[in-house]
């Protein structure tokens, strides 16, 4: 009875499919113990056999992998045995901690030299390492000095980072003793951000900044042309990407701190933070104005507000230190037959912190004026010529005269403290002017007229004759109207673009007048170019795009944004 009990059981056992081991229930195991080799049926038999075979095979295969571990771990470390000689070998090697720092590279591999590496072929970016172009094969420590020559070109930087530099004592010594002097005088960078948020007061000192404009100017003077040398950053606004267009990007106007302001339609002002390192570092502050799609906004000359609107009658100024936002309404000009509160869509604002102003377009070829500080009219400019297209303040020392475009081509030069017109130049001769930029400092300015033409030249005065009022530069280099200019804050360059081409984006040298052809190349993601700006270091251009992202670029002929 027993035996048949066991047999049943033991064919109820299956192996799993596709596997060598056999399953077996205890109590089929117990079964065929007990009753002994002689007493076991047929079935029972092939059943023990298939076991006693799957034990083997397992026992093997242990042995096995035990041997390959075994000889694997001789391979790499040796035997038992060696290790303490191993270990007395490395310590006898090892320099002291102070013969450490003051060598140079921490580890040298002596079959650098033996390697060779084909530059001929694989990724575009080892081709480029190339000297000819017939050249295959360099060994390892030739490709290391060309990688250090290919990165010095693109990043304009052949020394070694600050954080990589090794540090004594006696230097570390006194850059602490700066530090605490820097604190003293107005803090770090974050500590000037922070202030910014929290106090109205100006972050940059008279001397810092004096110091700033001699250092851009040597740079104006000592860049290149022809060839750009720009790298890619983070994109400016990766972490709060607004679902419009990006259609204003401004940069602070201190250059201490690094500060973006992006706005569109979404009806959102955003502030982010951003370096000439790294790129985009994040969101800082957000403001949301109901029912006012932002069409035009800009920092005030301080740097402590913002100033937006919309196709609305009034303007928004906001406190970004103490995030209150105000909303102003100008009153109305009496030129004709407004039956309506005229829209505040475009305006541009001056630099003199002294005098904070305002200009509004208006119908009628009227120019509004608004203080920023009282929120009161400061005068109304009539120009007389038809609807006024374009306007712009000056730079520098005429930040208090105001450049008004027209739609019969002609550019009039207005003085706004005496609400008078001092010059007026003839640019398009008939044909209607799109957009006017000053430089920084206020020795040209830029127009665009039909078909995509870009003229630059001399500031307009009382004095100058027909002749200086003539175009030093012209750029053909667009096809489409342009509808954005913009000048480095040294001068040295001018940023040219128009939305209604893919790609329509162009730098130019105005030093030798002629446009970079290295850059934009076929693969750089510009896309519908909707705004741009130069940082107030020129290290830094920012373009927003219709995908609504804010690409960032860093120039490498300027130290800093």
């Amino acid at each position: 009875m027993a035996s048949q009990n066991s047999s049943q059981k033991a064919k109820k056992a299956k192996s799993p499919p596709g596997d060598g081991h056999l399953a077996l229930t205890s109590s089929s195991a117990h079964a065929i113990k007990k009753t002994g080799t002689k007493r076991l049926s047929g079935a029972d038999r092939r059943l023990k056999r298939k076991l006693v075979q799957a034990s083997a095979k397992a026992s093997a295969r242990d042995l096995l992998l035990d041997d390959e571990v075994r000889d694997l771990e001789a391979s790499l470390f040796g035997d038992v045995d060696d290790v303490g000689e191993i270990e007395r070998d490395i310590s006898a090697q090892q320099p002291p901690a102070t013969a450490a720092a003051a060598a140079g590279p921490a580890w040298f591999d002596p079959e650098d030299a033996s390697i060779q590496v084909d530059i001929a072929t694989g990724p575009s970016r080892r081709r480029k390492l190339r000297h000819e172009e017939d050249e295959h094969a360099i060994d390892g420590a030739e490709y290391q000095r060309r990688l250090r020559v290919q990165h010095a070109k693109l990043t304009g930087r052949s020394e070694v980072p600050s954080w990589a530099q090794v540090e004594d004592a006696e230097t570390a010594a006194p850059k602490t003793t700066k530090a605490a002097r820097a604190d003293d005088d107005g803090g770090t960078e974050a500590a000037d951000i922070a202030g910014l948020l929290q106090s109205g007061r100006s972050v940059v000192r008279t001397s810092a900044k004096a110091a700033d404009t001699t250092t851009a100017a040597a740079v104006a003077a000592q860049l290149p042309r022809g060839t750009l040398a720009i790298s890619r950053l983070i994109d400016a606004n990766l972490d709060d990407i607004g679902n419009c267009p990006a259609d204003v990007v401004a940069f602070h106007p201190k250059r201490d701190v690094p500060l973006l302001l992006v706005a569109g339609l979404d009806k959102v002002a955003r502030i982010f933070r951003v370096s000439y390192a790294q790129g985009g570092e994040g969101c800082m502050a957000k403001l949301g104005i109901p029912e006012t799609p932002i069409r035009s906004a800009a920092w005030n000359p301080a740097g402590t507000h913002v100033v937006a609107s919309g196709r609305r009658p009034r303007v928004h100024i906001w406190d970004v230190s103490h995030g209150a936002c105000t909303a102003v309404t100008p009153p109305r000009v009496d030129v004709g037959d407004s039956g309506h509160a005229p829209s505040c869509e475009h305006f541009v604002v001056n630099e003199d912190e002294s005098m904070p102003l305002l200009a509004l377009p208006r119908s009628h070829g009227a120019v509004q004026l608004l203080s920023l500080r009282g929120h009161q009219q400061a005068g109304v400019l009539r120009t007389g010529a038809g609807t006024v297209r374009a306007l712009c303040f000056g730079g520098g020392r005429r930040s208090m005269e105001l450049l008004t475009a027209s739609r019969d081509g002609s550019v009039n030069v207005w003085d706004v403290r005496m609400n008078r017109c001092v010059a007026s130049v003839n640019v398009g001769q008939g044909t209607s002017v799109g957009c006017v930029s000053s430089s920084a400092n206020g020795s040209h300015f830029a127009a665009s007229l039909s078909g995509g033409y870009v003229h630059v030249y001399r500031w307009p005065s009382e004095s100058a004759d027909d002749a200086s009022r003539e175009a030093v530069h012209r750029f053909g280099n667009l096809t489409t109207d342009v509808d954005g200019l913009d000048f480095s804050r040294d001068g040295s360059l001018l940023c040219f673009r128009s939305r209604l081409a893919r790609d329509a984006l162009r730098v130019a040298h105005l030093a030798s007048g002629t446009v970079y052809s290295n850059w934009p190349s076929s693969k750089t993601p510009l896309h519908f170019v909707h705004s741009s700006s130069f940082s107030a270091g020129s290290g830094a251009l920012a373009i927003g795009n219709a995908r609504g992202r804010v690409l960032l670029y860093r120039l490498s002929a300027f130290a800093r944004l």
